[in-house]
Parts: C-alpha cells; sequence; structure tokens
C-alpha cells in the first residue's frame, strides 16, 4: 500500500506542476501580447536622406511617455570619413 500512496502522491504533484506550467505560459502569451499592442504604436520613422545610424541615445521617460535620440550620418558624410 504505501508504494501505491507515493504514486497517488508523486501524480498529483506532477499534475499540479503542469497545472502551474500552462499558467504560467498562459501569462506569457498574456504578456507578450501587450508587448505587441505596445510595439505597434511604436511610429515608425524615416530619415529624409540615405544614411546610417550611428548612435541612439537611450530612452528618457517623464510623466509615461519616452524620447529616444538617434543619430544618423548621412551617406555621402560616412564614404569621407572612411578615406
Amino acid at each position: 500500500m504505501p508504494a501505491r500512496q507515493d504514486f497517488e502522491r508523486s501524480r498529483l504533484q506532477y499534475d499540479k506542476a503542469v497545472r502551474n506550467k500552462d499558467y504560467q505560459l498562459a501569462q506569457l502569451g498574456i504578456s507578450l501580447s501587450a508587448i505587441e499592442d505596445k510595439l505597434a504604436d511604436i511610429p515608425i520613422v524615416r530619415s529624409p536622406k540615405d544614411g546610417y545610424v550611428r548612435k541612439i541615445k537611450s530612452w528618457v521617460g517623464k510623466d509615461g511617455k519616452y524620447t529616444t535620440t538617434v543619430t544618423i550620418v548621412s551617406a555621402s558624410s560616412s564614404k569621407n570619413e572612411n578615406k
């Protein structure tokens, strides 16, 4: 009989672990969906000239709004720097 009780206890622990894993996966799915929604709200910025991103200044947050500074080097000036 003790072996049967050990088996049942192990099965119950396994079932609990599976439920916890499923719950965590569901929570991750919700978080991923929320992140994707926020990413969709980020506007696409196009540069008026061809160039390369030189530097990205970290996000600065204030009152729930964030700004990022992107420094773009034009294609002609980057060619001059390589000479």
